[in-house]
């Protein structure tokens, strides 16, 4: 239920209040109170179905989420026993998943508030699209076609004192950095192909000026850890190095 705090650190934990405009936090503590306040009491105590099936043992689990069986807010996942879970039990030899030894041992169950944490950050994700381009759409067409968005104000204008770093250097940079990540990903073990590379680095690419948009207007910091994990997840099933290598890139280059 959070905590009444005076401990500054704890309050700037999200964000300094000083410096994040009225409407964004009347936006964030609105958003606190709906989905972990009203919403996940509600999953706890009812134990609730999630809409979407997943095969893997359905008809043994019935695909509850047994949130009632944790702690309404714990970080970690647990097995089906309510304990930490071994992800050694199903790792194999190769550094992949055993799927036999995953159905005779569990599914990952976590708290009703992980649940949210996760359901919620993946709703930013398309968030982030849709607003920059009902909000910031014109404005960016017209910076992508050179034309002035707005007046110069006294920043840029002191900034046109110094000299510009020439295009070429951040070029070359950029060349020299992707051969170097090309060799890592392929002489060591980390099971990524180079084409999840390319993945890894296309994804903050696509969301770095929505987040840029909203960090100048809100001074929220938008982050990627969770799609960038969900993504190669899904491209690397099975692979946990290779989805932890790319999940590094995506949420650090962000």
């Amino acid at each position: 239920m959070s905590i009444l705090s005076f401990d500054w650190t704890q309050i700037t934990l999200i964000g300094n209040p000083l410096i994040i405009p009225w409407w964004a936090q009347v936006n964030i503590v609105a958003s606190f109170l709906l989905f972990y306040w009203l919403i996940v009491p509600l999953i706890y105590f009812t134990n609730v179905r999630p809409v979407a099936r997943v095969a893997i043992l359905e008809a043994k689990y019935h695909q509850t989420w047994y949130t009632s069986y944790l702690p309404i807010n714990v970080l970690d996942a647990a097995d089906h026993f309510a304990q930490a879970y071994d992800v050694f039990r199903i790792m194999g030899k190769d550094g992949r998943i055993d799927q036999a030894e995953y159905e005779a041992y569990s599914p990952v169950f976590v708290s009703a508030t992980l649940n949210m944490t996760y359901t919620v950050a993946y709703a930013l994700t398309t968030a982030m699209l849709v607003h920059t381009a009902l909000w910031h759409g014109p404005r960016l067409w017209r910076g992508l076609r050179k034309q002035q968005v707005e007046a110069p104000d006294i920043h840029a204008k002191l900034m046109r004192e110094y000299e510009t770093v020439p295009t070429w250097w951040y070029s070359g940079i950029f060349v020299i950095l992707i051969a170097l990540s090309i060799v890592c990903v392929q002489v060591f073990e980390t099971d990524l192909p180079v084409w999840g590379l390319f993945i890894a680095i296309g994804l903050p690419a696509i969301y770095f000026l929505p987040a840029a948009f909203i960090y100048a207007s809100t001074a929220q910091i938008m982050t990627l850890n969770l799609i960038a994990q969900l993504v190669p997840g899904f491209a690397f099933a099975g692979r946990p190095v290779a989805v932890m290598v790319s999940a590094s890139d995506n949420s650090h280059t962000c």
